[in-house]
């Protein structure tokens, strides 16, 4: 970069997280946070007992177990099994809260709860991170979102972003798509 070499190494930390190279570290990674996550809401659940009100618990969950089953998912190289998986993990937590829909999809509930599914709250968080990264003044940042602009135009694409969307239009372009989706 502007005439500097770049070290070759094996191993990076990035947001308190060390990637090695051709290692299942991120696996472990989120395998360490399903247990978090799932722990986080066991403990809120039995707070709240049976009876809560489910607003409530929906805030709760979203504020508290949401943010760690996230945490660091816009660096994470997702296979389409562990999207499925952070899913369900979402979704069960809707049908343990209003105890029922076991057998149902519950993207009308979160539809009308105002909360995007995990997959799509995965992509705006992706898509903010990547446009973040492109305006930055970093030089370093600014050029490694360049370079992974395909891939973030690709999944913005479906939503209608493009790179001239500006920050504040991502999150309702996101849930258009969702709503669009449901209706």
């Amino acid at each position: 970069m502007n005439g500097s070499a770049i070290e070759v190494v094996d191993k990076v930390e990035y947001l308190s997280v060390y990637f090695e190279h051709n290692s299942g570290h991120c696996d472990k990674l989120i395998a360490q946070t399903f247990v978090k996550f799932f722990s986080q809401f066991n403990n809120i659940m039995a707070v709240l007992g049976k009876h809560s009100n489910e607003v409530i618990a929906l805030h709760l969950i979203k504020t508290y177990c949401l943010p760690s089953l996230l945490f660091r998912c816009v660096i994470w190289n997702l296979s389409p099994h562990i999207v499925h998986r952070l899913n369900v993990a979402w979704n069960n937590c809707f049908r343990r809260i209003f105890r029922g829909f076991w057998r149902e999809s519950v993207r009308m509930l979160q539809f009308y709860c105002s909360l995007l599914p995990v997959s799509y709250i995965i992509d705006q968080r992706r898509l903010l991170f990547w446009k973040r990264t492109l305006s930055s003044d970093n030089p370093v940042l600014h050029s490694l979102s360049y370079f992974v602009s395909n891939r973030a135009l690709a999944v913005g694409s479906v939503c209608g972003v493009t790179t001239a969307t500006p920050v504040s239009v991502i999150k309702d372009s996101v849930w258009a798509f969702f709503a669009r989706s449901i209706l």
